[in-house]
C-alpha cells in the first residue's frame, strides 16, 4: 500500500513539473531568441505569444493579454493582464501577447514552489501500522522459541508445526496492512488519491476542513447566469447577436456565452470583419448588425448601468454587448455551485468538523457570493502558498485540518 501511494505520489509530482514550460523567449540586442528556462536570469524581457504558457514569474513591461491562472490560484475566470501586472509562472497566455520582465526562474517562482511542497510531503505510515510491525518484530522470535522447545520435549513435528501454526504472527503483520490498502483502493476508486495509513487516521480526527473552491465546491467552468436586455431587444435576439458574434472567439467566457444559446435552440449566425481585442472583446458584424461584445471597455465614456453594479455585487462577470454602438445588454456569467455541496458540507459538520472555510484565489467578491451561498466563512486572492500558510496557522493551534482541493 505504501509503496502503491508513493509511486502514485511520485508521478504527480512528474506530472506538475511538466507543467512547467522548458523553454522561453527572449528578447536580446532587438531580436528574439529561444533558451532553455535554466539560462534565464531575473532581469531578462520575456516574450509571451498567445496560446503560450509564461515560463516566468515577472512584471508586464508592454502587451496586453487574457490570462488563464487555475495553475496557480484556481481561479476559474480568466484575468486581464496589461502593464505592471504581475503575471506567473505555468499560467496560459490565452489571448495578446505579453513582455514580461522577470523576476523569478526555475523553483523560485510561485509554481516551483508549489512543486517543492509538494516533493516535500511525506509518505507516513499510519501509527498502527508501525505498532503492529514492532509486535511482530519481538513476537516472531518468541514464537520460534516456543516452536524450538516444543520439539526437543515432545520430539513431535506434528505438535510444532501445531504451535507455528496456531502462533503466526501473519495476522498481526497482516491484517493493518491489508485494511489500509483496501481503504486507499476504495478511495482510489471515487478520485482520491491518499498518500499513506496515517492519513486515513487523522480523518477520523479532523475537526477543521478548509476548502477551496473552483473545481471543487463549483463546477470549475463558467455558465451564463443572467441576460440583461437594455434597448428593447428581445432576449433571443441579444443572445443570438452576442453568440454569433463570439462564434469564434477563443476566450472562456466565449464558449459560456455560445453554450448558453446553444440551450435555447437557437441558431448561429456567421460573423463577419471578426476582430478580438484583448482586454476589451471581440467585434464582429452579425446580419448586418455591428455587434461588440466584452469588458466595461467597450463602453468607453459611457456610465455602467445600474444592472451592472448589483451583478458585481454578486461576485459575477460581465460582459456588455453593444448593436450598431448602442449598448443593448449585460451578460453576466459564474462558477456555479455543484448540486451536491450544500449536502456535502452539511455531512461534514454532522460527522464533528465544527469549522468550514473557503480558500479560494478568486476575487473577494466571488469569495463573498460563494461564502454567502453556503453559510461558511471565507479568504480570497489567496496563492497557493498562502493557503498553506493558513493550514499551518489552524495546525498550531491544535487543529486536525483536512485541505481539499
Amino acid at each position: 500500500a505504501e509503496k502503491f501511494t508513493t509511486d502514485r505520489a511520485r508521478k504527480a509530482v512528474r506530472d506538475l513539473t511538466a507543467m512547467a514550460p522548458q523553454t522561453a523567449r527572449l528578447e536580446r540586442d532587438g531580436s528574439e531568441v529561444d533558451v532553455p528556462i535554466s539560462e534565464v536570469q531575473p532581469g531578462d524581457v520575456v516574450i509571451v505569444r498567445p496560446g503560450e504558457k509564461i515560463p516566468v514569474d515577472g512584471v508586464v513591461l508592454d502587451g496586453q493579454a487574457t490570462i488563464n491562472q487555475a495553475a496557480i490560484t484556481g481561479e476559474s475566470m480568466p484575468v486581464e493582464a496589461s502593464q505592471g501586472a504581475k503575471v506567473f509562472a505555468a499560467t496560459i497566455a490565452q489571448m495578446g501577447s505579453l513582455r514580461v520582465k522577470t523576476t523569478l526562474v526555475g523553483s523560485d517562482t510561485t509554481f516551483g514552489r508549489v512543486v517543492r511542497m509538494v516533493e516535500e510531503a511525506e509518505a507516513n505510515r499510519a501509527e498502527v501500522q508501525r505498532i503492529g510491525d514492532r509486535f511482530a518484530t519481538y513476537y516472531l522470535p518468541v514464537v520460534a522459541g516456543i516452536a524450538l522447545i516444543t520439539y526437543l520435549v515432545t520430539r513431535n513435528p506434528l505438535s510444532t508445526a501445531a504451535v507455528l501454526l496456531v502462533a503466526c504472527s501473519c495476522s498481526f503483520a497482516l491484517a493493518t496492512p491489508i485494511a489500509m490498502l483496501a481503504s486507499i483502493g476504495a478511495a482510489a476508486k471515487h478520485g482520491l488519491l491518499i498518500k499513506g495509513g496515517r492519513y486515513i487516521e487523522l480523518l477520523a480526527k479532523a475537526d477543521t476542513v478548509l476548502i477551496d473552491k473552483t473545481g471543487t465546491l463549483t463546477t470549475g467552468k463558467p455558465r451564463l447566469t443572467d441576460v440583461v436586455r437594455l434597448n428593447g431587444l428581445s432576449e433571443e435576439r441579444l443572445l443570438t447577436l452576442a453568440a454569433s458574434a463570439e462564434r469564434y472567439s477563443e476566450h472562456p467566457l466565449a464558449e459560456a456565452v455560445r453554450q448558453a444559446a446553444r440551450d435555447q435552440d437557437l441558431r448561429l449566425l456567421e460573423p463577419q470583419e471578426f476582430v478580438a481585442e484583448p482586454g476589451r472583446g471581440v467585434r464582429a458584424r452579425v446580419d448586418e448588425t455591428l455587434v461588440e461584445v466584452g469588458s466595461w471597455r467597450i463602453l468607453g465614456d459611457q456610465p455602467l448601468p445600474a444592472a451592472a453594479a448589483e451583478l458585481e455585487k454578486q461576485g459575477k462577470t460581465l460582459l456588455f454587448v453593444r448593436a450598431n454602438q448602442e449598448l443593448a445588454g449585460i451578460l453576466a456569467a459564474s462558477d456555479t455551485l455543484r448540486p451536491e455541496t450544500p449536502a456535502a458540507l452539511a455531512e461534514l459538520k454532522r460527522l464533528g468538523v465544527r469549522k468550514i472555510e473557503l480558500l479560494t484565489g478568486d476575487n473577494e467578491r466571488t469569495g463573498t457570493a460563494i461564502a454567502a451561498q453556503l453559510g461558511i466563512d471565507y479568504r480570497a486572492n489567496l496563492l497557493p502558498e498562502d493557503k498553506i500558510r493558513i493550514v499551518k496557522e489552524y495546525q498550531a493551534q491544535g487543529h486536525t485540518v483536512v485541505m481539499v482541493g
